[in-house]
């Protein structure tokens, strides 16, 4: 790290945003499934409780993402419009996947300026991250605990950080029904 500019990261990180902003733009979009979170949080807001049909007996789990469903219901909660914020978090945690990737090739790879740019710049334009920023779904919250429960548990080069992997593996597993695996 030494040798490096401090406003390197930030500079590379800014610059990133503009082809990940493009690309999150063109594919803006919500999938279907996104209305059954948004279905069951709004009952929950309502008092209802996680179903939904409310007054169904008994009720049924159709979700998949437990804990993007309780993120949602205070939203809801609120009158908000839930696509919205659903919008703004993904793409906020596909923001974040990139800094703490670029931050992760900076610091822990040690990665020389050039690979580093080019290892964002392919993370930053790939159409799936720009497709699942804007899904409605927990799929980018979901990638970006992924990448922090490896990178405080396995990456680091000095010694693990414990208790921010449990965390992050914790909500991993609330996250995603997948993510237990």
């Amino acid at each position: 790290m030494s040798g490096r500019p401090p406003y390197l990261l930030p500079l590379v990180l800014l610059t990133l945003l503009i082809p990940y902003g493009l690309l999150t733009y063109q594919f803006n979009w919500i999938i279907d499934d996104a209305y059954i979170s948004f279905r069951y949080s709004k009952n929950l807001a309502q008092g209802e409780g996680l179903t939904y049909n409310p007054g169904s007996d008994p009720p049924v789990e159709g979700y998949s993402d437990f804990l993007w469903v309780l993120a949602m219901t205070p939203f809801e909660y609120l009158g908000w419009n839930v696509m919205t914020v659903a919008h703004v978090a993904s793409v906020l945690c596909g923001v974040i996947l990139l800094y703490r990737t670029l931050r992760f090739m900076h610091v822990e790879l040690r990665a020389d300026t050039a690979p580093m740019v080019l290892g964002g710049l392919i993370l930053a334009m790939l159409p799936p991250i720009a497709v699942w920023s804007t899904s409605g779904l927990a799929t980018m919250p979901f990638a970006l605990l992924f990448f922090l429960s490896y990178e405080f548990l396995i990456g680091q080069s000095t010694s693990p950080r414990v208790v921010a992997g449990g965390i992050a593996l914790s909500l991993l597993v609330l996250a995603r029904a997948e993510g237990l695996f």
